[in-house]
């Protein structure tokens, strides 16, 4: 029996979120177990690691979907995705040769005096990135829910449990990355296996070529994502200590819920947004968008309000003051969420290189925060130049999309919200005790959304319960 569209939503936003939410639910434990200097290890070599599956998913899930998607014919898509696939696999197995070589020589130049074990390991599991992402795409693009669910959520269910056992014996970030990287094989053996299945090996230069010059400006734009999101971690560990690296590692980990609770309409609203303009035009494009502003202010506001509450609930008294930076961080998620939501207009060009030269922008920014900033006020100023960083990205997305695609956005109102949601949060934060800025921020979120739909945006009451009934 055919499952229903609802039915798919649902498993791959149990999935996403389970993926996303681990090293949350991880964290209290693993920061149990580990101390300050191990968990900025820990840190610094996850940072590694981003920059790493950029270069080594060189793009190939996004070829998957723009060349294979583009096809009508399902015995042509199947062969393309068999194409790429097995350029996945080739671009493995150059990533196996040359950590043999490079790894003794990387071990001095990565900062915080990581084990070179735990850096095979977390290498390991990236050089095995695009054999993972593509068949998980495909499985995507097949409409396979069950089987992506099967494969994203029995890998981070048992590289939790690993994780838990291996730090009985040993608390160190090498017990991290070898959970990490027996649960990466087994799902990597599960995907083969089903890929295999469905289609032999076969590559084309012609094709190969074509594949490398789609996805080389998406590489670009995501090395210049790693200064933002990873190269911050280098700066201060080289300009202060491992322990500020841990700290500011928590504030991001926790800071990322601003994503998570706007993720069940960004989930709904990424894939829909062309259509919507496309079909319904740019006001209701500028209706649905102000939706999800609304929803990322309540996000921020939700994750600032509780931030101390939840910090000093589950991680060690060390961590405590880690609060101010949570609360920097959370404005820089909001900066990049609603950055993500405004750009629809700078995707619309086929060969339009704004996002990327936006990237360059924020990039430049960020660096020279890191590099003025942190030496003044340690993992905060890091916090507080990622902040500039966003808000000039979120800035010049705006522009830019609004000169090749102007939609009605009501300002006025998202402004009166934002201002009345800012003073909210800083009252709460500096006059009440831990568990009454929960509660006050919960009630307040719920008020507010409630009053600003009926008051501000009467037109998308009915929009807001729809999209609910459909994400729940």
């Amino acid at each position: 029996m055919t499952q229903s569209p609802i039915f798919h939503t649902l498993l791959y936003g149990i999935s996403i979120a389970l993926m996303r939410g681990v090293s949350l639910f991880m964290l209290p434990f693993i920061a149990h177990y580990l101390s300050p200097a191990e968990f900025g290890r820990v840190e610094v070599l996850s940072s590694l690691t981003v920059i790493a599956s950029v270069l080594v998913g060189l793009g190939l899930e996004d070829s998957l979907y723009r060349f294979a998607g583009a096809q009508k014919s399902p015995r042509k898509r199947m062969y393309i995705a068999a194409q790429i696939f097995t350029l996945a696999g080739v671009i493995t197995l150059i990533c196996l040769v040359l950590l043999t070589v490079l790894v003794p020589f990387l071990q001095p130049l990565i900062p915080g005096d990581i084990p070179q074990y735990a850096i095979w390991f977390a290498l390991l599991i990236i050089s095995f990135e695009s054999m993972i992402s593509v068949p998980l795409g495909w499985l995507r693009m097949r409409d396979q829910a069950v089987k992506f669910f099967i494969a994203t959520t029995g890998r981070v269910l048992l590289q939790a449990g690993l994780t838990v056992l291996f730090l009985q014996y040993d608390p160190s970030v090498i017990s991290i990355f070898a959970a990490g990287l027996i649960a990466t094989i087994l799902q990597l053996v599960v995907l083969c296996i089903w890929q295999l299945n469905m289609h032999r090996l076969v590559l084309t230069q012609r094709f190969t070529r074509k594949v490398l010059t789609y996805s080389w400006p998406i590489l670009i734009s995501g090395l210049l994502g790693f200064v933002l999101m990873g190269l911050d971690r280098w700066f201060i560990v080289n300009m202060s200590s491992l322990e500020a690296v841990a700290i500011y590692g928590v504030g991001a980990k926790l800071a990322i819920g601003v994503v998570l609770l706007l993720q069940p309409y960004t989930m709904w609203w990424a894939p829909k947004r062309f259509m919507i303009l496309t079909e319904k035009g740019p006001y209701e494009t500028a209706k649905y968008i102000s939706i999800g502003l609304l929803w990322c202010m309540v996000a921020c506001f939700m994750v600032v309000t509780g931030a101390q509450w939840l910090i000093e609930f589950i991680m060690p008294a060390q961590y405590h003051h880690a609060v101010p930076i949570l609360w920097v961080l959370a404005l820089a998620m909001f900066f990049k969420e609603t950055a993500e939501l405004i750009n629809i207009g700078c995707f619309l060009g086929e060969k339009s290189y704004t996002q990327m030269h936006i990237n360059i922008l924020g990039a430049g920014i960020g660096l020279i925060g890191f590099v003025s900033l942190i030496p003044l006020y340690g993992a905060m100023g890091a916090g507080l130049a990622l902040c500039l960083a966003q808000f000039a990205k979120c800035l010049a997305f705006y522009y830019f999309s609004q000169r090749i695609s102007p939609l009605p956005y009501s300002w006025v109102n998202l402004s009166i919200i934002f201002v009345a949601l800012s003073i909210a949060a800083i009252l709460i934060v500096f006059t009440y005790p831990p568990t009454l800025q929960l509660l006050w921020g919960v009630c307040i979120s719920i008020l507010v959304t409630t009053f600003t739909l009926n008051r501000f945006f009467p037109h998308l009451k009915h929009d807001v319960l729809r999209l609910c009934h459909v994400v729940s």
